[in-house]
């Protein structure tokens, strides 16, 4: 079929490539670099296309312009200027990606939760649980042994071991239980 359109496969981006492809497309100065990781990780692992970590960079652009002041003009000073109703560059967090990912289509985080391993599944469900009960606490102010909101890998490790799974846990070590966490990120 000499007129058929031909297809050109593309090889999927490590998490560095679209790393580079990120700072190349929106600037390194305008995305604080664990944002642009995080974007590059989460494409990486799922599908590697750069066109999806474009995407996610955008609406965390979004997400951080809805998050200004009306009081934050968008002059945009250099760090630690000390500019009255300016925003410090960069502009673009981690907690910007995060709404974005968190406020993206609810089929697609669906699907993702469908296709986790049952492991992964079982990890989810026990992180879920204690970012509950860490939220609950702040609620009624009743004071918890957790001075922060960030849970250390190998506590959530001691937790998911902790908690009945079957045995889905029980031969996996600490290298294993990184991955499935990266599986959620």
């Amino acid at each position: 079929f000499p007129d058929a359109p031909k297809t050109i496969p593309f090889k999927t981006y490590t998490c560095e490539q679209l790393v580079s492809i990120l700072q190349g497309r929106v600037g390194a100065q305008s995305f604080a670099k664990p944002a642009l990781e995080l974007i590059a990780r989460r494409v990486a692992t799922r599908s590697g296309d750069a066109r999806n970590a474009l995407e996610l960079a955008a609406s965390s652009t979004i997400k951080c312009l809805e998050a200004l002041t009306e009081k934050q003009d968008l002059a945009v000073s250099e760090p630690d200027a000390d500019t009255p109703n300016t925003v410090s560059l960069p502009l673009v967090k981690v907690p910007h990606v995060f709404k974005a990912v968190r406020d993206g289509d609810g089929l697609e985080i669906t699907q993702n939760i469908q296709s986790l391993t049952d492991a992964a599944k079982h990890v989810l469900s026990v992180a879920t649980a204690i970012g509950n009960c860490i939220k609950e606490h702040q609620k009624s102010n009743t004071k918890i042994n957790i001075n922060h909101e960030w849970i250390m890998a190998g506590d959530l490790l001691y937790y998911c071991t902790a908690v009945p799974s079957n045995g889905l846990l029980d031969h996996v070590d600490f290298a294993q239980f990184t991955d499935l966490i990266e599986q959620l990120i």
